[in-house]
């Protein structure tokens, strides 16, 4: 758990130094918000969200496909973001749930011909669900947009956005809340996968062995670290992590901040609010409907 706190106040921090760095880039590509939820959720799904339902052997395979899931299924209904109307809370949670399959190994756990090339065990409801998010997740998120077709397995698990190369960075630099180099970051996982694998084959648990090897095995590849470095080197520049002194500067003013601006619940911009005296039939969008969802009790103010 406090790994996700600590990844969210990561992104949340990178995210407000590049954009005072670098101003043009401005608020439509990068969203310190967002940012800060994708990290609180980004390894949900290692809770188990998903496992039964979807046939699965251990939480932890597919965890970053499971935890965007969970967002777009179950973030309204959790409170993840607060305000506005329902589709404005759907397009928010969108764009967290971006941000979250494109996570270390996802790509390299699915193979090059997904779900053919899969490493652990799929099921059809599974790859059913991986499609969903393929098409939800290359929806326009507003009006001025243009539509895409359908994501493939590559493109949804490549970090190609800026705000998806954040995300990478903000879990890959920090362990238990402290800031470590990708090098240490990286031989502290192949150690620790190690032992977990040896321990789970002591016990008998093939499918838990079977996840701690491969992603151990990945992560030391030559192939997997040519993939990472160059987005940890992409967001250490755009924040300035090459200029050791200036960085330590933004870090110590943005430790100053308030504390409630790493709380769960994330406000959506100013001008909604919760106005608890007005009700109306909360929704959620799926497959192209409008479905009964619950009440809610969001509305805009006047």
């Amino acid at each position: 758990m406090f790994h996700l706190i600590s990844t969210g106040k990561n992104n949340y921090q990178v995210a407000q130094v590049i954009l005072e760095r670098n101003p043009t880039l401005g608020q439509h590509h990068i969203s310190p918000e967002v940012l800060r939820i994708a990290g609180y959720m980004h390894d949900f799904g290692k809770m188990g969200y998903g496992v039964k339902e979807l046939g699965l052997d251990y939480a932890e395979d597919w965890h970053s496909l499971t935890s965007a899931l969970a967002v777009l299924e179950q973030g309204d209904e959790w409170g993840i973001v607060r305000g506005g109307f329902l589709l404005q809370r759907y397009q928010f949670l969108q764009q967290v749930a971006r941000c979250i399959p494109s996570d270390l190994t996802t790509l390299e756990e699915g193979g090059p011909n997904f779900p053919e090339t899969a490493k652990y065990k799929i099921t059809p409801k599974f790859v059913s669900e991986v499609d969903f998010l393929n098409l939800k997740l290359s929806a326009p998120i507003d009006s001025l947009t243009p539509p895409t077709g359908p994501l493939s397995f590559q493109q949804l698990t490549t970090p190609k956005t800026l705000e998806q190369k954040i995300a990478v960075w903000g879990d890959l630099v920090n362990l238990e809340g402290e800031q470590i180099s990708v090098e240490d970051r990286f031989a502290e996982i192949v150690k620790r996968r190690g032992e977990y694998a040896e321990k789970a084959k002591v016990a008998g648990k093939q499918a838990e062995t079977k996840y701690h090897t491969e992603h151990a095995k990945i992560i030391a590849s030559p192939e997997f670290r040519a993939r990472i470095f160059p987005v940890i080197e992409f967001i250490d520049q755009l924040a300035g992590r090459t200029e050791p002194e200036k960085w330590l500067n933004c870090q110590l003013e943005m430790a100053k901040g308030d504390t409630e601006n790493f709380e769960y619940h994330v406000r959506l911009p100013e001008g909604f609010e919760h106005n608890p005296t007005i009700k109306s039939d909360g929704r959620s969008f799926r497959d192209g409907e409008w479905l009964p969802h619950r009440q809610g009790n969001w509305s805009k103010p006047d």
